[in-house]
């Protein structure tokens, strides 16, 4: 009886070791899913939101142009104070930390270049468009692998006043990905290549409040968006390591609260003007899903659950912009993610506007 025992013993032992050895040689399953679920997911949501921010920055200091000029001797009912029509290009440079949880952490370095041009139909009608193009490479920890993507995005925008001090926002844009990912497995290199879609709505109420050189208010935010990725299948040189998944939707609604504030300065070449902005993020979806894979060699097929959102978020952010009296404009921006329980982000950008 003692040797049944004892023999038994050695079994589940020897069972878990080749499981945790397995577990050591073969983290490709989840880096698989890493590389095609959310890696992907949240690369196209960097994108979609960095055309967003963009846009957002180049109709919050339109608003500002807008008051400075109406102030030096604009009439709110006659045409429009501003120009009738401008561009602005905006570069950003972007790094993201996120920590490995039941999905691998990773490091991803993004640069993104964003060309808009805009028109008032009417003093306080405003529509414009933009394209933003956009590369992301991501690295997996522990040299697990990597994920290049490249992504265009085409938006519409405007911006209604209600009143002097009022505003509504919008933003409707589409976007198109296209990712190169690369898995390490022992001996051998899983590859894939495989594309994505997102379409995305944003809205924005806000009010400002002007008191000599200083301006705040409150903004309030929501923006939808769907990402679609396709399903797609691994070559590698042993089949065994190659896997094929499903295609997938994403869905995700994020409500921003939050205020801005600005101080202007007068210069003998235009004007001078510092903001800042703090806002809270809530997302009602983009919940954790299990996703279906199937090993290509062997036909054996295989699910797993994706991380869950960090639902509340802060993020801030701090400028500079120089305003020249024709129209011209430069600016810098630095954006921080906080309050995010496994991933860490910062921005800078920068960039020119002009009038016409």
């Amino acid at each position: 009886m003692n040797q049944i025992k004892r023999a038994g013993c050695q079994a589940i032992v020897l069972s878990a070791a080749l499981g945790t050895i397995a577990t050591t040689l073969h983290p490709d399953w989840r880096q698989l899913v890493a590389e095609s679920y959310k890696s992907a997911v949240e690369r196209a949501e960097e994108a979609g939101k960095r055309q967003k921010e963009d846009v957002e920055d180049r109709l919050e200091e339109l608003k500002k142009e807008k008051k400075e000029k109406k102030d030096s001797g604009g009439s709110a009912g006659e045409t429009s104070p501003l120009a009738p029509a401008g561009m602005f290009v905006n570069a950003t440079y972007s790094e993201i930390d996120r920590d490995t949880r039941r999905e691998p952490g990773y490091e991803a370095k993004i640069k993104a270049l964003t060309v808009g041009g805009d028109m008032y139909l009417r003093n306080n009608l405003l529509v414009g468009v933009a394209v933003t193009v956009n590369r992301d490479d991501t690295t997996y920890v522990d040299r697990l692998g990597d994920l290049d993507t490249d992504a265009v995005a085409v938006g519409l925008y405007g911006t209604y006043n209600p009143t002097d001090t009022t505003f509504i926002d919008m933003i409707a844009g589409y976007g198109w990905l296209d990712y190169d990912g690369r898995r390490n497995v022992p001996n051998d290199v899983a590859e894939a290549s495989y594309d994505g879609r997102r379409l995305n709505f944003g809205v924005t109420f806000g009010k400002d409040w002007y008191s000599g050189r200083y301006s705040y208010g409150p903004r309030f935010k929501y923006t939808y968006s769907k990402t679609k990725i396709d399903s797609f299948t691994e070559t590698a040189a042993n089949l065994n390591n190659a896997l094929d998944i499903e295609g997938y939707d994403v869905e995700s609604n994020l409500a921003e609260i939050g205020v801005t504030g600005a101080t202007v300065f007068s210069q003998t070449w235009g004007v001078l003007s510092t903001q800042a902005s703090l806002f809270y993020q809530h997302e009602f979806s983009n919940d954790a899903q299990l996703i279906h894979l199937t090993n290509v060699g062997t036909g054996t097929p295989s699910t797993f659950l994706t991380d869950d959102p960090d639902r509340d978020v802060f993020l801030g952010s701090l400028g500079v912009v120089a305003i020249r009296e024709q129209g011209f404009q430069i600016y810098g921006n630095v954006e921080k993610l906080f309050g995010h329980s496994y991933m860490d982000r910062w921005t800078i950008n920068g960039g020119v506007r002009i009038e016409f």
